[in-house]
């Protein structure tokens, strides 16, 4: 078990309170490691949250670069981040956030390549990618090591966690029969706003994440 600090005890101690958490669930969300794919739109405020939650380790990984077209919704990079690496700006922001958390930034392409050897030791996945084959690569690898994947749905594509697919292994498998629309579902070729879309369903997605590491269900699903 990881005992919690005087410190952490002060830090935390308004989700302690929680009768939900308690002690036992905040020291469960120490050893807790979240392995999430995307440092955008959904991925900042997920992380931020988690990352504040005091979740032990977080592996982030993202292959862009931070554009100043990002900056209105991607809360995670500044004005002066422009050019630099999004994981790299994310493992910054997130180590300053909250210093005790183990925090790793990888700037690379997830593929089918390297996928099992990125996930690998990590309890949950947080699916915050706007492409379908790489989402559809991140389930099956959940589905195929029993782990537990997050997904998502922009909101032009109803706005929800991806709560209706059929299960397998107890999640929602993304591989359902019939056509799949491939390729990338981000913001780019249709705008995208910040304030409450992002934040909101960002916060969702987190507010799932945060039950596993201590046993609780997970309500959306």
């Amino acid at each position: 078990m990881a005992f919690l600090t005087s410190h952490e005890l002060e830090r935390y101690d308004r989700q302690i309170r929680i009768a939900e958490i308690g002690k036992g669930g905040q020291e469960k969300l120490k050893k807790a490691r979240v392995f999430i794919a995307g440092a955008g739109g959904l991925g900042s405020p997920i992380s931020i949250y988690l990352a504040a939650a005091g979740v032990g380790a977080i592996r982030i990984v993202d292959r862009d670069r931070v554009d100043a077209s990002n900056l209105n919704r991607q809360v995670l990079h500044w004005s002066d981040d422009i050019g630099r690496a999004k994981a790299d700006s994310a493992r910054a922001k997130l180590a300053r956030l909250n210093p005790a958390i183990r925090m790793e930034a990888i700037c690379d392409t997830i593929t089918p390549e390297n996928v099992a050897q990125l996930v690998a030791g990590f309890d949950l996945i947080v699916d915050a990618m706007d492409n379908l084959p790489t989402r559809y690569l991140l389930n099956k690898t959940a589905i195929e090591k029993n782990n537990s994947v997050f997904p998502w749905r922009r909101p032009w594509l109803r706005g929800k966690g991806d709560d209706r697919y059929p299960r397998k292994n107890g999640m929602p498998s993304m591989h359902v029969p019939g056509p799949h629309t491939g390729g990338d579902v981000s913001g780019d070729r249709r705008g995208a706003r910040g304030d409450r879309i992002h934040s909101g369903h960002g916060g969702d997605q987190m507010d799932r994440r945060d039950r596993r590491p201590f046993g609780k269900p997970d309500a959306g699903l």
